[in-house]
């Protein structure tokens, strides 16, 4: 069939470019040699499908190797003999149809190497870029993935090494100027960050309006953290704030439009207050918020920001929510448990004020504190979020009789998925020491397999493994984690593990048993 013939024939879907490379894509799934040999064969059939299947091939590449082959052979390649002008030209026909492209290996860095002297941009289209210098050979400068740097560039995720001395902060200088256009960026260092490199990161994001998404592993200074919280265009944003975030010039007024558009916000900090401070009430439509806390955290602190989180103009948005503040550096002993009072602890009047969320699908708590909730409690929360699909609690320094706070049981549990009926994962601390009497309740039918108990005591599997059989028969696999601080009682923690594990057993074979009875009554 004539080309003329075949676009004819073809239905308008087809004749769209965009949605034709989405059709492609389709036959190639990741990492399918044979698939991609499909694609080159119809690379060959006719010209109508040529262009957009070898577009396809190369839209999306692991590594330089397939530019490798074009010129020489792999094991070549480590000679880093550079193309010849003739060879470039070849390299040429398909480089401008790579749109993303990963260098994490040698191969690619020796091919980048030797091609440095080329004065125009390697890969001249490419809109997607990760560097991962984890990787890499040391001493690999960073100033070679300027070779793949252009206007083009949309998206640029690097891990970064800060061996790299002068050519990492030259990159950080440069990049903004030869990437102008970037929407998302994400930067991590695997040395740390010294004062310098969070000062050259910071005049980069400072001088970048055009952002959409940012996540940064590493501190910047006030003066980075207030444009970010200004930048109209920005949806995602993660962030570490260390003692240089806090405002220095001037104080946050309550009527600036802080991070006014981001609808993802995540911050890793030590400074609970600095993040209240940013969350005041300034009409932020954010549906995920996730905070990774540094130190013991206080009454005071933790009432105040959730205070301030729960402000009427979120209680509609907030979908997710992630909260852990870990500080096991100096681990209480268990004898000191009960007599010791903790800072804080995680109790019903802690959780109150996230009840406002009403659309909340997502719950994440984990604490290095005491939890203290009984299973009214558990039972008030749960009627609060009806739309929950995973609820976590976790808290390191409880489990172990006699309790000095209030235990959930296996009846909050029961209180907890019968007024969630959407949840699929499920975390909870539970003293299933003794079964509770459970009178007129039905088996719960939702959609949680794993049922993950840390901090979890238990006296015997059977009636626990019953419980959850008739209650919650969904529940087929049971995963019990135990945090030993200094002086745990080694063989009590696992009798507990061991008897959790029965539970699991347990439960397999009362499936089983139902499985038989139901191909009895089949056949």
């Amino acid at each position: 069939m004539s080309e003329v013939n075949l676009r004819a024939e073809m239905c308008n879907p087809l004749m769209v470019p965009d949605l034709f490379y989405i059709i492609l894509e389709c036959f190639r799934p990741a990492h399918d040699l044979i698939a991609s040999r499909a694609l080159a064969s119809l690379a060959r059939t006719c010209r109508a499908f040529s262009e957009p299947s070898f577009d396809c091939l190369w839209r999306k590449l692991r590594s330089l190797e397939p530019l490798i082959r074009c010129y020489t052979t792999v094991d070549d390649m480590q000679n880093a003999i550079p193309p010849t002008s003739s060879q470039f030209a070849i390299i040429n026909r398909y480089s401008h149809r790579v749109r993303e492209v990963t260098i994490s290996e040698s191969t690619s860095v020796r091919f980048l190497q030797c091609t440095s002297m080329r004065p125009s941009c390697l890969l001249p289209n490419l809109m997607v870029l990760h560097w991962d210098s984890f990787g890499l050979p040391p001493h690999i400068p960073i100033i070679l993935i300027q070779r793949l740097l252009s206007p083009t560039l949309v998206s640029l995720t690097a891990t970064l090494a800060e061996a790299d001395g002068a050519t990492l902060l030259s990159f950080l200088d440069n990049y903004p100027q030869l990437c102008p256009n970037l929407k998302s960026v994400q930067f991590s260092f695997l040395a740390g960050h010294s004062a310098t490199i969070i000062q050259a990161l910071s005049r980069a994001i400072c001088s970048q309006n055009t952002l959409e998404n940012v996540i940064l592993y590493a501190p910047v200074d006030d003066k980075a953290l207030e444009h970010l919280s200004m930048l109209p265009s920005l949806k995602v944003l993660t962030v570490t704030l260390s003692e240089r975030s806090r405002p220095r010039t001037r104080s946050i007024l309550p009527t600036d439009p802080l991070f006014r558009n981001v609808e993802v916000l995540e911050f890793k900090t030590s400074d609970l207050d600095l993040v209240t401070n940013l969350l005041r009430p300034r009409d932020q439509i954010f549906h995920t918020f996730r905070l990774h806390h540094h130190k013991r955290l206080t009454s005071k602190s933790v009432v105040t920001f959730l205070d301030v989180l729960a402000s009427r103009s979120r209680t509609r948005s907030l979908q997710e929510f992630t909260f852990s503040s870990s500080d096991f550096s100096h681990p209480v002993p268990v004898d000191q448990m009960a007599s010791e009072a903790p800072r804080y602890r995680l109790s019903y009047e802690t959780l109150q004020p996230l009840m406002v969320f009403g659309s909340l699908r997502f719950l994440d708590i984990e604490w290095s504190e005491q939890i203290s909730l009984d299973d009214d409690e558990v039972a008030k929360l749960a009627r609060s979020w009806p739309l929950l699909q995973v609820f976590k609690l976790y808290c390191g320094r409880g489990g172990y009789p006699p309790f000095s706070t209030k235990y959930p049981t296996l009846l909050g549990l029961l209180s907890l998925v019968t007024c969630c009926p959407k949840l699929h994962t499920v975390s909870l601390p539970l003293d299933a020491t003794k079964v509770p009497e459970v009178k007129g309740a039905k088996a719960c039918r939702t959609n949680f397999a794993c049922l993950i108990v840390p901090e979890s005591p238990i006296d015997r599997a059977l009636p626990v493994a019953e419980f959850l059989f008739k209650y919650i028969p969904c529940v087929t696999a049971v995963d019990a984690k135990f945090l030993m601080p200094p002086g745990t009682n080694f063989r009590q923690i696992s009798a507990y593990e061991q008897a959790w594990q029965e539970v699991e057993i347990l439960l397999e074979e009362f499936n089983d048993m139902v499985s038989d009875m139901l191909e009895g009554f089949s056949v």
